[in-house]
């Protein structure tokens, strides 16, 4: 499948935050966004 890329903004400290989380799950931001966008309803 091919893929394309998309920017996002949001608050540095959430970013932080976010890579944390994710760092401590074993997966990558890019991974948990894929994750969420094809859950979505």
């Amino acid at each position: 499948m091919p893929s394309t890329n998309v920017n996002i903004r949001m608050d540095i400290e959430t970013k932080k935050e976010a890579e944390k989380l994710f760092d401590s799950l074993g997966i990558r931001m890019t991974t948990a966004i894929n994750i969420f966008l094809t859950n979505s309803p």
